[in-house]
């Protein structure tokens, strides 16, 4: 509550601090008396901006462990943190590791989970469809191949074989006209010359 406060000084100015004939308030974090102009506003409650950081991280704190425990979504047990999904350390997946990223991106971008993607490469005898290669490329794992219409799945396919098909737009018919212009070369370059 504020209380008026009056000091017998002939000023109304500024005297480090305090302020003469304004009310007088408490601080919530230190305790600590201060003034309070009308210009500041008339529901102040904190004599600093640090108090003020220091008192909410405190509330923060208070009311965080105030809050009811969450229960983790998988096997109903509670869970230790506030934030995030609310899985328990038991149900917890670590999603930074390398086959789980693998199979969200599998799925998210194809359709297909690592299972599918290890039985195409089994069915393909662990070769690109096209060429035959054993060698995938530059990461060391087979590309999946997809018709970009339609999102279907075609095959695994190495990087060159994947790149290849992708600057030839997916067109059957610019494919085989490529076909056709190395076939013409490798003829002309087999015949002998005059």
């Amino acid at each position: 509550m504020a209380v008026l406060r009056t000091v017998r000084i002939a000023t109304t100015r500024c005297t480090g601090y305090r302020w003469i004939g304004v009310p007088t308030l408490t601080c919530l974090y230190c305790g600590k008396e201060f003034s309070n102009p009308a210009r500041r506003g008339p529901d102040r409650k904190f004599c600093s901006p640090p108090c003020k950081d220091r008192w909410w991280r405190g509330e923060y704190g208070r009311r965080r462990q105030a809050a009811p425990p969450r229960p983790c979504e998988r096997c109903g047990g509670p869970v230790a943190h506030k934030t995030g999904r609310p899985v328990c350390k038991d149900c917890r997946v670590d999603d930074r590791s390398q086959p789980y990223r693998r199979d969200v991106q599998l799925k998210s971008l194809y359709g297909i989970t690592q299972a599918d993607y290890d039985r195409l490469l089994a069915l393909q005898y662990g070769r690109c469809a096209i060429c035959g290669t054993t060698k995938p490329g530059t990461r060391g794992t087979w590309r999946v191949d997809h018709d970009h219409e339609t999102g279907q799945v075609r095959s695994l396919l190495c990087d060159r074989c994947n790149l290849g098909i992708g600057y030839m737009q997916d067109d059957p018919d610019i494919l085989m006209a490529a076909a056709r212009y190395v076939m013409k070369g490798r003829q002309e370059a087999s015949r002998p010359g005059p």
